[in-house]
């Protein structure tokens, strides 16, 4: 029998289009588990919304929900009416650790304007729109060279294909910058350079800690691929807080942050839910996986327990030897 689905929502995401998904039935709101959850199901979620899908992430990307989990095995026909008339099992088979996210298509923006920002000259920069009266940026993520043209045309301006240059650290998982150019003849881009995927287990060439108050402490960051990357604090504990300070060569950590204490870095985010046991060296020995859900708000920081060195003094006077300990000496 269906469930009395009254309302749907996304919450805890990244903009009102992109989270966790959730469902009122009897006037509780529930998840729903990602088991069998594709496309079809996202389209008769963001349908409820009044919009169109556009993905779907598991594993409770954008966190545990609460309540009920209402839905599991969920299956829609492209062509079904609604939610409520998929098919699905009502009884939770699930936790909240399998709880589905999703992206919907926001409406149709309306914009007023169009400019180039920040460029060479007139004819270049970097594209921004006016709608409801602010200016915004678009994200490049499937924006091609038929876009280009149609965003020159608003400004009544042909695009000449000239060269671009991607950052592929926008790009979740790639490192790397790739050099585009537009073929006006196929109206496909030509690419030189690579953007390279990193993935478990990181081949890590080096590791710091910055912007720390004393030696021994500071932003974590890993050097990979040529690039400096930081960690995710989602899941850091002390045993993992214990592996970053045995491969700085420091005794045991002391304490540990979570949230940019020393200062947001830069870069990729090189890993995410790092999970050790006492006895890991290095973090390739732990679990951590590489397609992160933080920003650089969440960079873990740590203050490992100090290098010793030790001085014996001898005072003729009396004949007595003392014992000096000094910490956080290199």
């Amino acid at each position: 029998r269906p469930l009395n689905i009254s309302e749907a929502r996304i919450i805890n995401g990244t903009s009102p289009y992109i989270g966790r998904a959730e469902i009122k039935v009897n006037g509780t709101w529930g998840t729903m588990c990602d088991r069998y959850f594709d496309n079809d199901a996202n389209s008769q979620f963001c349908k409820m919304l009044g919009l169109k899908a556009a993905d779907v992430y598991r594993n409770a990307r954008y966190g545990e929900g609460s309540g009920p989990v209402f839905i599991d095995e969920l299956f829609c026909y492209s062509n079904t009416a609604s939610l409520s008339m998929c098919r699905y099992l009502a009884y939770n088979r699930c936790s909240h650790q399998s709880d589905v996210s999703v992206a919907c298509y926001g409406p149709r923006l309306n914009v007023s304007d169009v400019r180039l920002v920040n460029g060479t000259g007139p004819d270049d920069g970097r594209a921004e729109l006016l709608v409801d009266g602010k200016w915004g940026t678009i994200c490049d993520d499937s924006f091609d060279i038929t876009d280009t043209e149609a965003f020159c045309a608003m400004l009544g301006k042909n695009y000449n294909g000239s060269i671009l240059y991607a950052d592929c650290s926008y790009y979740k998982k790639y490192v790397g910058v790739l050099e585009l150019t537009c073929d006006n003849v196929t109206k496909k881009w030509i690419t030189n350079g690579e953007c390279q995927e990193y993935r478990f287990p990181l081949d890590v060439a080096d590791i710091r800690l910055v912007n720390g108050s004393v030696p021994g402490s500071g932003r974590v960051e890993l050097k990979s691929m040529n690039t400096w990357g930081t960690i995710c604090g989602d899941g850091f504990d002390m045993d993992a807080a214990n592996v970053i300070c045995k491969m700085l060569g420091f005794p045991p950590a002391k304490t540990l942050y979570r949230s940019a204490h020393f200062g947001p870095g830069f870069g990729p985010i090189f890993v995410d839910d790092l999970a050790c046991d006492a006895s890991a060296k290095h973090i390739n020995n732990c679990s951590y996986i590489t397609e992160d859900n933080c920003n650089h708000n969440n960079d873990i920081s740590v203050v490992c327990t100090g290098r010793c060195q030790f001085y014996l003094l001898y005072a003729k006077e009396n004949a007595v030897y003392i014992l000096r300990v000094i910490q956080n000496i290199k």
